[in-house]
This record gives structure tokens, sequence and C-alpha cells, in this order.
């Protein structure tokens, strides 16, 4: 990973940008990989988050002998210029993610493990996390969707990344309205 990381950077060009507009709450490797691959579709991508800056756990919780931290803002800085806008130090409370849900076309949480307050958004919940349809990552509120450690827990970056890609799959067949 740390290889393709510092030597492989094809950036293909986003295509023109659709007129819908995705939200996704957190700035983890789930969200971050959402929003890429969500804005090289064409789709506008806002990621809110409560840190100063972005990278969830991939900033808090690694050492920096093993990733860092200009690596991590060398591959955010490679999201950013793609057209993910970023808005920092904004926790979304349950009005706030109300408002997500009519302002955005879909939301995606990818906030890490729920925390206080979150459980009143409406979502159905267990020990694990949010619950969604596997596959598609997709909760009860048809435009809501959930990944990374929201969805359950995993130490794993590398598959709350994949998560990301998957869940942009199915915001964009939502989103043109095909069957998720």
């Amino acid at each position: 990973k740390r290889f393709s990381g510092d030597n492989g950077h094809y950036i293909e060009k986003p295509a023109p940008l659709s007129g819908k507009k995705v939200a996704i709450i957190g700035s983890g490797p789930a969200g971050l990989s959402a929003a890429y691959y969500l804005q090289r579709k064409g789709i506008q991508t806002v990621i809110f988050d409560k840190g100063s800056l972005p990278g969830g756990m991939l900033r808090t919780d690694i050492d920096n002998d093993k990733l860092p931290k200009e690596i991590l803002d060398r591959e955010i800085a490679i999201i950013k210029n793609v057209g993910v806008q970023f808005i920092q130090n904004k926790a979304i409370d349950k009005a706030e993610f109300g408002q997500l849900q009519q302002e955005y076309a879909a939301v995606i949480i990818a906030s890490g493990v729920i925390s206080e307050g979150q459980e009143e958004w409406g979502i159905l919940s267990n020990s694990k996390g949010f619950i969604a349809k596997e596959g598609t990552y997709q909760t009860k509120l048809p435009n809501v969707f959930v990944i990374g450690n929201a969805l359950r827990s995993s130490k794993l970056a590398i598959r709350s990344l994949a998560q990301g890609k998957e869940a942009a799959s199915s915001v964009s067949q939502f989103l043109e309205g095909r069957p998720v």
C-alpha cells in the first residue's frame, strides 16, 4: 500500500458535474473514498467532519512512522483537487442531519463508531453500528447510506476504503433511479 501511495498517482479527470449533491458525514478512510469516487462520477460531494483536519483515524490513531502525516495530507489533496469540498469542525446533530437529508440528494454516514446523539437520527442500529442492507449500504431511509465503522467496527482502513468505493456505486445507482 505504501509503495503505490508513494509512487502511483494516475488521476482521471472527473466527469462534468451532474447537478446532484451528496453529503458525507466523516472524513476517515470510508468517507474520503466515497467522496473521491462520487466526485469522479460528476456528483458534487461535500464532507462534514467534527475534526479540525480530515483523515479520521488515519490521522489520529496511526503512528507517524507507519503513515506520515505529509503522505496523508498529499492523498487528501488529491481528493480535494477532484473537487470534493470539506467542512471541518462541524459536528452534525439531529436537526442538521434532517437538513442534510433535505438539501442533498443522498447522505453517507461514515462517521466512525456511533456517538451520542446519532441514535436519534432515525436509523436502525444494533450493538455493532447502524443497520444497512448488505452489499448496498442503504438504510431504511432510502437516501441515507452507512459505511465504515459506523456500520461495523473494523481496524482495517483498507476495508473502509473498499466500502467507500462500493457505496459510491450504490449512491450513483440510487441517484440515477436504478435499483441499488
